[in-house]
């Protein structure tokens, strides 16, 4: 239904100067007039009054079991995160409309230490833990979810332990996109979609019984991402097409507004089937009265999407439809506001506003808590946050250094040179008496946490001494398993290039500053091939888009690929360890899309790290001379962000000058390209490697 307003403005804005605001208050002068009209002449009249009535919708979305506020992997408190405080929100969003539901909008059970403790007790007791039910699903049923939908880290830790923990959710799941294959034939997993009959009061207090269309999606790249958990069992369709196919139907069965719950970014305004991020297009269906998003990790309405045509960024609309997107860990509660009138026997939508209430702000150049944790559910949490927290400490190792990522996207790659090692033995052994031993093998690795979008926190930081499992899950985050993919030498150099995208390009002719980091590229797309040694030319623009697509077919930022100190050559043949997420398409890059595989194991990198490190007692991280960048002029002003507590990790690189400390906690350096750090050797390799 088309709203009446066209601009449309908060609730507390409603009464302004605007056409809108005209319109609301002589709606809401009329309905002043019939409230005391009907004291006098009883009910019958009230009921002829025109019945206008207020919702809220509230949501979350890529919680990641960050239910406390509490970074475990530096064991100590953290106000950025947290479903404790976004409940506080909730709570005070409640208290403000009492017409309201809660949704979340997906990747809730994978992504922290506490989601790794439930796993783990799942698997080794048989249970979680602390109950039955997983604290993901404590936390949610206490603060009384009405719907979610399922995300695309949901099936992580495979299907089988994602339907066993779904049963503790005591709200229904949906998504229209995913069906179960049943000896081949498609049935509905969970429900496409439902409808919520909610009674709630309209500005005269009469009760009305409103129904509420909810319609899930989930991104139909699992099949890609988790394709060895999922072939064969579920099946992914493109969203926007199995969204608009349940518009009409939930309508037909007495929906009166349709809300569209989906685990997707907003995307581009044209897109392709099967799109990853379709938020855009989701807005552009008739009959879709409100959008809730996820997935990107972005906050709508926001600065971040000043660009994004037919966007209204302080009503929080986009094609005129309300859409919100709420952060990430709890960092932000969405709030829709529908100002709703029944034209007939349905409601229809009138007005709306989105926003995206935080959790902190920034003053004074530190980040401030805007809300408290809510105790209630903190003490609901309390057990599983403390089990987590023992989980998390139980040491496996030691470790005779520091081993960070502060400086990784500047080449200085030891603690994923440890990852390449402790890789590198374990596919050794798996390919020993294999007719695969002779080929040269070469193992791929990121930093995960390397700064960028995610600030101050976002970095790998391992002190001397023991080494925990937090440890280890800080430095491979996900539960990946590990692949082998078998590509040549040309398919090897288009996947460095598609690595490079998380650089910008530098313009050797400008004086001024210019960052050397891509914020908007994630930094475990930085892959780190050990086993050769290349260069890195960040004056030549990308040759990928972020869908692997070639834009520019005469770019090459990559040279002097070379393998024993001899160039590789494009017919030449290598072994590429890596995990299942890249070796199965995992982020579009060119080659790679499960048909190079020729090897897989269900253990995941985590394990296989643990194992190593517990097996040896004694790590040492040795940093491997991969890769460097091609020398600049000493006079290309190009910049790079530190923590501003790690003064002393920067003063140690002597391509690394002060500029200027900036208010989000990072300090900007100056980076001099025109040298590289020392040489050092590589660490020696068996010799079936060489």
């Amino acid at each position: 239904m088309k709203p009446i307003c066209q601009t449309q403005v908060p609730m507390h804005r409603l009464l302004n100067g605007s056409a809108c605001g005209q319109l609301a208050r002589s709606l809401i002068a009329v309905l002043a007039w019939a409230q005391i009209f009907a004291v006098i002449n009883g009910p019958l009249a009230a009921r002829d009054v025109p019945v206008s009535l207020q919702l809220r919708i509230l949501a979350t979305t890529d919680i990641h079991s960050n239910l406390m506020d509490y970074d475990y992997y530096r064991d100590q408190p953290d106000i950025g995160v947290g479903l404790v405080r976004t409940a506080s929100l909730i709570k005070s969003a409640r208290a403000q409309q009492p017409n309201n539901i809660l949704l979340d909008a997906g990747d809730l059970l994978q992504g922290a230490p506490l989601a790794d403790m439930a796993q783990h007790r799942w698997m080794t007791d048989g249970g979680y833990g602390i109950g039955a039910i997983h604290p993901d699903y404590l936390a949610m049923n206490r603060l009384n979810y009405d719907a979610a939908t399922i995300g695309n880290h949901e099936f992580n830790y495979g299907l089988p332990y994602l339907e066993a923990t779904l049963k503790g959710a005591r709200f229904p799941y949906v998504s229209a996109n995913l069906v179960r294959l049943d000896r081949g034939r498609p049935r509905n997993w969970i429900s496409p979609a439902i409808i919520l009959k909610r009674r709630f009061r309209d500005i005269l207090g009469r009760p009305h019984l409103l129904q509420i269309g909810i319609i899930g999606a989930t991104p139909p790249q699992i099949m890609t991402w988790d394709k060895d958990k999922l072939t064969g069992k579920i099946d992914a369709r493109d969203i926007t097409v199995s969204v608009r196919e349940n518009v009409g139907r939930l309508k037909s069965e007495g929906a009166d507004i349709i809300i569209v719950l989906a685990h997707t970014g907003i995307g581009p305004t044209q897109t392709r089937p099967m799109e990853e991020n379709v938020g855009y297009q989701l807005t552009k269906i008739r009959g879709v009265d409100a959008v809730v998003l996820g997935h990107s990790h972005q906050v709508f309405p926001s600065d971040s999407y000043v660009s994004v045509p037919d966007a209204d960024l302080e009503q929080g609309t986009i094609n005129g439809k309300p859409v919100v997107m709420a952060g990430y860990f709890g960092s932000h509660l969405g709030v829709i506001d529908l100002v709703l009138k029944r034209i007939g026997k349905r409601f229809g939508v009138v007005a709306s506003h989105a926003e995206a209430r935080s959790i902190t702000k920034i003053a004074d150049g530190k980040r401030v808590a805007i809300v408290d944790a809510d105790p209630a559910l903190s003490k609901i949490i309390e057990p599983s946050h403390k089990a987590t927290i023992a989980y998390a400490k139980t040491p496996i190792a030691r470790t005779d250094s520091r081993i960070h990522t502060y400086l990784a996207l500047l080449g200085d790659n030891h603690a994923v040179g440890l990852v390449h090692d402790i890789l590198r033995s374990y596919a050794s052994q798996k390919l020993r008496g294999t007719n695969l031993e002779g080929i040269p093998l070469l193992i791929a690795a990121s930093a995960f946490k390397a700064g960028g979008r995610y600030g101050v926190t976002n970095y790998t930081d391992i002190g001397p001494g023991p080494i925990q499992v937090r440890n280890v899950i800080d430095l491979y985050l996900y539960p990946n398993t590990f692949s082998i993919v078998k590509v040549t030498g040309a398919e090897l150099r288009e996947w460095l290039e598609m690595t490079t995208r998380v650089f910008e390009q530098v313009d050797v002719s400008k004086s001024d500053p210019q960052p050397l980091i891509d914020l908007r590229v994630p930094a475990y797309n930085l892959d780190v091939i050990d086993g050769i040694t290349y260069t890195i030319d960040v004056t030549q623009p990308v040759r990928y888009d972020r869908n692997g697509k070639i834009i520019r077919s005469d770019a090459h930022r990559i040279r002097d690929v070379l393998h024993d100190g001899h160039p590789v050559g494009d017919d030449e043949v290598f072994l590429v360890g890596t995990n299942n997420y890249r070796a199965e398409g995992g982020d579009n890059f060119p080659g790679l899309d499960g048909s190079h595989t020729v090897f897989s194991w269900p253990e995941t990198i985590q394990d296989i790290i643990s194992r190593d490190m517990q097996a040896k007692g004694d790590v040492h991280a040795r940093p491997h001379q991969i890769w460097q960048f091609a020398p600049l002029d000493a006079g290309v002003h190009v910049t790079f962000d530190i923590p501003s507590h790690e003064t002393a990790i920067a003063s140690a690189d002597p391509r690394l000058e002060k500029d200027v400390e900036l208010a989000n906690g990072m300090t900007r350096y100056r980076v001099n390209l025109s040298r590289n750090p020392p040489e050092k050797p590589l660490p020696d390799r068996p010799a079936q490697d060489r």
